[in-house]
């Protein structure tokens, strides 16, 4: 059984910048070509971003606005259902604003984990 955990983000966008975009390409056993809908496990905090997601290269619907009044795990957000190239997901993840009541930087985010699940 995989489990998330809401403390144990994978990366942080630590640029100066708050637009810039950031590509995450994280080595797997290769897949099958069966496609997968992928649900996305976050965190939310006061000073992160609102995100945009492109798996494949193909955007994603589903957009997450990550601020949170407290750090806590985010709601599962399903990015959709997509098909594996060369065995693999490339998932790119893009700030694209932030809540007005977020404070600070506004450009962090955490990524808890992706869970991938046959349609």
């Amino acid at each position: 059984m995989f489990s998330c955990s809401p403390d144990n983000d994978l990366f942080r966008i630590t640029s100066a910048s708050p637009l810039e975009v950031r590509q995450w390409d994280k080595p797997q056993s290769a897949l099958d070509a069966a496609p997968r809908n992928l649900v996305l496990y976050a965190t939310q905090a006061p000073d992160y971003a609102t995100l945009h997601f492109v798996v494949n290269g193909q955007a994603a619907e589903a957009t997450l606005d990550s601020y949170g009044k407290a750090v806590q795990p985010a709601p599962p957000l399903r990015l959709g259902v997509f098909t594996p190239r060369e065995g693999k997901f490339k998932l790119r993840t893009e700030v694209i604003g932030a809540n007005p009541q977020a404070n600070g930087a506004k450009y962090f985010f955490g990524l808890d984990c992706v869970i991938m699940e046959r349609p």
